[in-house]
């Protein structure tokens, strides 16, 4: 079974769900794009360095105004993603319940009542997974950059070949990185769906319960979403070089490029919701019931520990003169 676009009130809660992801997505970089045009019309665009050169915007003077502008562009990027990361949550919670295959002609669930109430309900334990999706990422993304590091000094020490040591172990790494990121980005979603459709409370057991979904279907439950993800996250980027490249521009010109974007995260939008859409109807297949039957339960590790060093000192206790 699957989610399939056409008419009833299924195909219109998944475009509720795609309209309101966009509208997400627009506010978490509102901040980021007001205090950055407002940086750059104070500073580049009234230094003639910058604003009097003719033809496409070279790209060193583009990487200096992106560090002149750095300090607002990254409290405004900072602002934005904190608050992107708790309406994420909600608006997650509430898609499950919405994209869930319906229960009959009556189940028509509204997306707002479901966001607040399914989102509010599971927040602390949605927002538990998305912490150990971002130490995840950032611990690879540390562990291939280091990588990296170890092999260009043995590059350089050992005399490769320039290209090998400056392009291709550099670019090898980024790519690595990056479908690292979008792995742990497909594992991240698929446990918080997880979360929301059992109602679980320990971050924990849902990983490991998605785990044995990545076991079953490796393909569709994890390594396609990430290539989805990998997709939708490089969409913006041929329309902002694309900005760059061009002409000095108009307004109708801004106005296009700005529809362009808008258009690249509508898109976005629409590949994540059919991504959550999926999970909640892969995971519901009875060939997954016994790893559904999965106890929502503490592994016990600390207690174990503590009543091995406890048993440990009771011998040493007993052994004792």
């Amino acid at each position: 079974m699957a989610l399939r676009p056409g008419p009833g009130p299924f195909a219109r809660a998944t475009l509720k769900v795609a309209a309101a992801r966009l509208a997400l997505v627009v506010l978490g970089a509102l901040p980021a794009w007001l205090l950055a045009r407002g940086a750059i019309a104070a500073g580049p665009a009234t230094n003639p360095y910058f604003a009097d050169g003719a033809g496409p915007l070279p790209w060193v003077l583009a990487a200096r105004m992106v560090r002149e502008v750095g300090g607002a562009w990254a409290g405004g990027l900072a602002l934005g993603l904190a608050a992107a990361l708790l309406l994420d949550q909600l608006l997650l919670a509430g898609a499950v319940r919405v994209l869930a295959p319906p229960r009959g002609p009556w189940d028509r669930p509204r997306l707002a009542p479901a966001v607040f109430r399914f989102g509010l309900s599971h927040l602390w334990p949605l927002l538990r997974v998305a912490l150990l999706a971002l130490l995840a990422g950032g611990a690879g993304a540390a562990a291939l950059r280091g990588l990296s590091g170890g092999l260009h000094r043995a590059g350089v020490q050992a005399g490769w070949w320039r290209y090998t040591i400056d392009v291709a172990i550099p670019g090898a790494a980024l790519l690595a990185s990056l479908g690292w990121l979008a792995l742990v980005a497909a594992a991240a979603l698929w446990t918080r769906v997880i979360v929301v459709a059992d109602g679980r409370r320990r971050a924990r057991r849902a990983v490991a319960v998605a785990l044995g979904v990545f076991r079953r279907h490796p393909l569709g439950a994890l390594f396609g979403p990430a290539a989805a993800l990998f997709v939708a996250a490089a969409l913006p980027l041929p329309v902002l070089a694309g900005w760059r490249a061009a002409e000095p521009l108009g307004r109708g010109g801004v106005a296009l490029f700005t529809l362009l974007v808008l258009a690249s995260f509508a898109l976005q939008a629409w590949i994540w919701t059919r991504l959550v859409g999926g999970a909640v109807v892969r995971y519901a297949r009875p060939e997954l019931d016994d790893v559904r039957q999965a106890p929502d339960a503490p592994f016990g590790l600390v207690l174990r520990i503590r009543d091995a060093v406890r048993g440990a000192e009771a011998r040493r206790r007993r052994e004792a003169p």
